[in-house]
Order: C-alpha cells, then structure tokens, then sequence
C-alpha cells in the first residue's frame, strides 16, 4: 500500500510541538498550553449551543468556505471594527490557524518559490510539512526591523517570493 502514497507524503514529521503536547498529556496535574488548548472547561452557554445545534441538526458538513452566517458576521464584525470591508464570500473559516495557512501556502506556492518568515515569530513554520511537499524554500527567522506586530500593525508576517 506504501507505494500508492505520494513520496512526498513520506517525508513528513510530526512536529515537535504536538509530541510535546503528547508526552504533557500523559503527566498528571500538567495544565499544557502548547496546542491551543484552554486550561479551563467550556462555559455551559456554549454547551448549551452545541446541544441545541445537534437537535436542530446542525450534523452536516458546510461548504468549504464555512457556514455562510458566521462568514458574514465575520465580514460585518471586521467592517464595524477595522474598517475592512469583505464579502462573505470573501471570507473563509478553517478549523485553525494550521489548517488555514497550510491552505493558502498549498494554494499558493510552487517548486522553488521562496518564504521569508520574520523574527520574532510563531515557531510552527520551521516545521511545516507544506513547504517541503510543494518543494519550496523556507527561510525562517530572519530578522526584520520592527517586525513585532504590536508595534508596527501593518508588518506582514509572511513574504512570498515568487519564482
């Protein structure tokens, strides 16, 4: 069966990250942080939502772009406090920060296309799968004057450079 699956596929590794979070999880009293994970239960409200959502079968996959209500709010929400005005259709909700940049990168990125990802940063880039399978070039860390978000808002986090 091996030999059905794209090479490429082979190459990748669990991060190191998630091994973290799996050997954390195996250790009584440990409260990790490392994936996402709340050290807190979810609030009833939501619960409640969720139940509610199951009765009024809410069961069934949306559309790849995510539900259109919460796609809208969201448009409508980044319109009342940004000031960037979207569609709906504009707007797509993934399960994740991963999911939703391993996406576009897939979507974007070709053999031999270059990624600068700037310190300070989010460490998870020098681990993605992603730009090994479309054979591009990740260039993590590098320093970038004023790179820091907080203090200059308009700093891009990610440079595509395009071959």
């Amino acid at each position: 069966m091996l030999n059905r699956v794209n090479h490429q596929v082979l190459k990748f590794k669990k991060s190191g990250i998630r091994k973290f979070a799996e050997a954390a999880a195996k250790i009584d009293g440990v409260v990790s942080l490392t994936i996402g994970e709340p050290e807190f239960d979810t609030e009833l409200n939501i619960k409640n939502a969720a139940k509610k959502a199951l009765d009024d079968n809410y069961t069934h996959y949306p559309s790849g772009q995510g539900i259109l209500q919460l796609r809208q709010a969201i448009a409508d929400f980044e319109s009342k406090s940004n000031a960037m005005h979207y569609t709906a259709d504009e707007v797509i909700v993934t399960n994740g920060s991963t999911e939703g940049l391993a996406s576009t990168f897939l979507a974007l990125l070709t053999e031999g296309d270059e990624v600068v990802i700037p310190a300070p940063m989010y460490n998870k880039p020098a681990n993605w799968n992603e730009f090994r399978f479309v054979r591009s070039n990740l260039l993590s860390g590098v320093a970038i004057p004023n790179s820091n978000p907080d203090s200059n808002p308009a700093i891009i986090a990610v440079l595509f450079i395009f071959r």
